[in-house]
């Protein structure tokens, strides 16, 4: 109304916008354009329903503030770059990933942050990336933290393209997998002292997996068994047991079935213990020995295979 007095005063042209009356059914949104009539007195107006521009804004504000809030409030890291690798922005989780304040990582590079040992590899997935080779990127890396400590991730990295063919940025999605790396290592360490502690085992082992085929043994079972090395094996034996050595009862007379060997009967549910048995080698004496085997299940009482301990007691036979 102040407008509309304003125009009577001083005519000119004027847009007004103004809404229905909320009681009067659905909220509609108008706009009217009104300049002074020439020569006559009066004014002409055009009135025009903007409604569904406003809902539109609408739509796109909370869309809007939907994104920035889903990016912000995500518990992985992200990240947009230019062409060049430098970051334009990135939520907050990226930048506590990697020990930022809010801004602080804006300007710098990917290049500069990934750790120099794996910034070749990066550099060129990337560059893969950007020339079309790739859809995407997807690899383990180190990044340095403001303070110069080592953050394993996984990174995973895109183009971003807004409705054409040519892409605006790239963004980063980054896992700490610091944790598992931690692990993976301490599990090869400790894989690693398991496999030197049974190679120098003076006692001979045998593993197999559930359908008994053998799946590990040491240097002492090999000489025992006579169990011929991979590359000269050519295929295992059709029962799994690729032992070339004859094994027979306490009576060194009385040839054992293949199928009552101790692993075999392990897989079965029976548990082997002290029994006396005489391998006899390819091209060596008999020996006199005592096997242990037992089962291995899961944590589920699945089987995972079972393991048999062979101890050659031929010169406590003798004595």
């Amino acid at each position: 109304e102040t407008a509309w007095a304003e125009f009577c005063r001083r005519p000119r042209p004027v847009r007004f916008e103004y809404r229905t009356e909320r009681n009067a059914g659905a909220l509609r949104y108008f706009a009217e354009q009104v300049v002074a009539a020439e020569g006559v007195p009066g004014f002409v107006g055009t009135i025009s329903d903007f409604t569904e521009l406003v809902v539109a804004r609408g739509d796109l504000r909370r869309m809007e503030t939907l994104f920035r809030n889903t990016c912000e409030q995500a518990p992985i890291g992200i990240a947009y770059a230019d062409r060049h690798g430098k970051f334009m922005r990135c939520n907050q989780a990226f930048s506590e990933l990697l020990g930022f304040g809010t801004g602080e990582i804006e300007g710098r590079s990917i290049a500069d942050l990934t750790h120099g040992e794996d910034r070749a590899r990066a550099s060129s997935e990337l560059e893969r990336l950007w020339r079309g080779d790739i859809n995407c990127v997807d690899i383990e890396k180190r990044y340095r933290r403001k303070d110069g400590s080592i953050v394993w991730v996984r990174a995973s990295s895109a183009l971003v393209r807004a409705g054409s063919a040519t892409a605006e940025c790239s963004v980063e999605f980054l896992r700490d997998i610091s944790i598992r790396k931690a692990m993976a290592a301490a599990l090869l360490q400790n894989q690693t002292l398991l496999e030197a502690v049974i190679a120098n085992l003076p006692l001979a082992l045998l593993a197999c997996d559930p359908t008994g085929n053998i799946t590990r043994h040491n240097h002492a079972a090999a000489e025992l068994f006579s169990i011929p090395a991979a590359t000269e094996s050519g295929t295992a034996a059709p029962n799994g047991y690729p032992l070339a050595a004859e094994v027979y009862l306490a009576d060194g007379t009385t040839r054992v079935n293949p199928t009552n060997y101790p692993l075999a009967r392990a897989l079965r549910g029976e548990t082997i213990s002290d029994l006396e048995l005489v391998i006899v080698p390819s091209g060596s004496d008999p020996r006199t020995t005592l096997t242990n085997a037992r089962r291995l299940a899961g944590p589920n009482g699945q089987t995972l295979g079972d393991v048999a301990v062979v101890q050659d007691v031929t010169q406590r036979k003798l004595a």
